[in-house]
């Protein structure tokens, strides 16, 4: 994700997104049969009609709220490692209105990181007319600003990355169900696994970090739907070694507006 030591141009462009725009830019990107390092799409036409698969529907799809029926506050823990890098530790906080939309308020917006790693934007988001989990989002533009500060490409090929992970979520991804724990339990939960970059026939122009793969476990008993999102960049040269970056978003609970005043009181 997103560091402000090493990535500040990156930090503020992403600043500069509206959330609205954001899943816009994630859900509407055409995917095409091949791209080449300039970002060309084979051939002029229109993409045809077809359905969505599994994965775009689990994880881009909107809807991820349907399962919460009064304001929350959903949290997520983050944390970031490797050998490449140093790393740090943060949350996510997502407010949701849950089937309260039009009488109450969200009892707060999206808190993306703190301190240093702070993200804001210039429009607030609003659950009356994109009804997703924006964590997913934000944290799929921040990782294509990432990959593009890694590979030490122009910003203008930040899309380039964008449609390599949405080519893999059409057809390209490996689907398993799992189990993850929630309320003191157990619920079933779906991961799915992709390697944007593995089969990229320009990866020797980012070798090192080509075996990115990444981890998305959706549970629709998870408030927000979102559970886990995990990547893995290996170290491709030095066999056995660690990670170079390995990041980890994890659901870690919901609070309530009551909750939140018993804390304060």
């Amino acid at each position: 994700m997103i560091t402000n030591s090493k990535t500040e141009s990156i930090h503020m462009n992403l600043k500069l997104l509206s959330l609205p725009a954001l899943f816009m830019f994630c859900i509407s990107m055409p995917v095409f049969a091949q791209d080449n390092e300039t970002g060309a799409e084979a051939g002029n036409a229109e993409e045809p009609a077809r359905e969505l698969s599994a994965a775009e529907k689990d994880i881009l799809l909107p809807g991820h709220m349907d399962n919460i029926d009064e304001p929350v506050r959903i949290r997520y823990d983050f944390r970031r490692s490797g050998s490449f890098e140093d790393g740090f530790e943060d949350r996510v906080i997502h407010g949701c209105a849950g089937d309260t939309l039009m009488t109450a308020p969200l009892p707060s917006d999206l808190d993306f990181f703190s301190g240093p790693h702070e993200v804001t934007f210039i429009q607030k988001h609003n659950e009356e007319n994109v009804m997703i989990n924006s964590t997913i989002f934000i944290y799929l533009q921040g990782d294509v600003y990432e990959m593009t500060r890694l590979a030490n490409r122009k910003p203008q090929l930040n899309f380039y990355f964008n449609k390599r992970i949405r080519h893999a979520l059409v057809d390209d991804y490996e689907m398993e169900t799992v189990e993850v724990p929630y309320d003191g339990g157990q619920v079933k939960a779906t991961k799915y696994t992709i390697t944007p970059y593995a089969e990229d026939p320009n990866r020797v122009n980012y070798d090192k970090f080509a075996d990115k793969r990444y981890e998305f476990v959706m549970s629709d008993e998870i408030p927000g739907k979102l559970y886990q999102i995990h990547t893995v960049i290996p170290d491709n040269v030095n066999k056995g070694a660690p990670p170079l970056i390995e990041e980890t978003l994890t659901f870690a609970g919901t609070e309530s507006p009551k909750q939140r005043s018993a804390k304060a009181d």
